[in-house]
């Protein structure tokens, strides 16, 4: 059934262009990007072509013929369009493989700036105990490099000083930052909500994020929010429960 569909000229020209993005998908994992995107421009010749051939050909194509072509043509749109640039751009960066799933998302989603971090003591957020590898996805393109607490003027954190514990401690955490206490916790957290701050624009750098974060806290803007939350999470699971 699927040779009667691929003997279709139309479907035959879209299943070469798959072939090319195969070859450039190989080629760009391989580490010769720029080779695999000349077999993947062939790719784009050919979902050109198809399109044409498909077109003069209307009147003589079956009705599941051409809705085959049609998502055989879609996927490879989706494989040229989307899944080989996210891969070229990952190599270019040199970001972490790990990178890629989490990259690929974002431009799916169709993100414009988002940071994807892996902290040198292998927490899955920015760390003050050393270097955070970041990720940043910003308007079609991936940046990848480094950043130390020392880069924005929080002090290096002792190995083992960010651990937690069960839930009514890692509370009193919460609690202790909140009102001020000052440490490695307050730290980490003021530098993890200035760089949310700068990614979504608010500061004009992680800096300036780090010193609004800290000006929230210390006058109890913070504190009254998460009470405000606490209040508004308490009212609707007592509604829930008449």
């Amino acid at each position: 059934m699927i040779l009667r569909y691929l003997c279709d000229p139309a479907n035959s020209i879209t299943a070469f262009g798959h072939i090319c993005c195969a070859i450039g998908l190989y080629l760009a994992l391989t580490g010769h990007p720029e080779l695999g995107t000349a077999a993947v421009l062939w790719a784009w010749i050919a979902d050109h072509l198809d399109g044409i051939v498909a077109r003069r050909m209307r009147d003589r194509r079956s009705p599941e013929v051409a809705h085959f072509g049609k998502a055989f043509d879609g996927f490879a749109d989706f494989v040229h369009g989307i899944l080989f640039p996210s891969v070229v751009l990952v190599q270019i960066a040199a970001a972490s493989p790990l990178a890629f799933p989490a990259v690929l998302a974002l431009m799916l989603l169709g993100t414009t700036r988002a940071w994807v971090v892996h902290g040198a003591d292998g927490i899955d957020e920015l760390t003050t105990t050393g270097y955070t590898k970041i990720s940043e996805c910003r308007d079609g393109a991936v940046n990848t490099f480094y950043l130390h607490p020392a880069d924005v003027g929080l002090p290096k954190a002792a190995p083992g000083s960010l651990r937690g514990g069960d839930a009514h401690h890692n509370a009193r955490i919460i609690e202790g930052i909140l009102d001020g206490k000052r440490g490695p916790a307050r730290d980490v957290v003021l530098l993890n909500a200035g760089a949310a701050l700068f990614i979504a624009g608010v500061a004009s750098s992680v800096d300036d994020g780090i010193l609004r974060a800290s000006r929230a806290i210390d006058r109890g803007d913070a504190k009254r929010t998460l009470a405000d939350l606490v209040a508004l999470s308490t009212a609707e699971e007592f509604g829930a429960g008449e």
